[in-house]
């Protein structure tokens, strides 16, 4: 645990040992001012609702399938595989009832929510 009790930057070890990469588990703490946080939430805020698409925006098939490429490369394919396959305990959407059925609400309540 870490109390902040002043501003600065701080520095320590991870002292649980938590896998073979243990020892490359430095850590940073900066400690800074709320006014000085404040500031940088909002900034965050603001690049945030920068990258934000716009709500009126009429999307066609072509740009909603590479978008759908892209959140899939960076939040599915780590575990299910580029091709879909699944790999040991991580099941397939390849041929997956889920994924092939008419109604698709089942797959969106998956992607929404997980499953278990």
């Amino acid at each position: 645990w870490f109390k902040a009790e002043k501003i600065g930057d701080f520095y320590g070890q991870c002292a649980e040992l938590c896998g073979k990469e243990h020892a490359y588990m430095p850590i940073h703490v900066k400690v800074v001012s709320a006014e000085d946080y404040s500031k940088w939430v909002d900034g965050k805020k603001k690049e945030l609702a920068a990258k934000a698409d716009d709500p009126s925006k009429v999307w066609e098939q072509a740009a909603l399938v590479a978008r759908g490429e892209k959140v899939y490369n960076a939040n599915c394919a780590a575990c299910h595989k580029a091709d879909g396959s699944g790999a040991g305990p991580i099941k397939a959407l390849v041929g997956s009832p889920v994924v092939l059925a008419e109604d698709k609400l089942a797959q969106i309540k998956v992607l929404l929510n997980g499953q278990n």
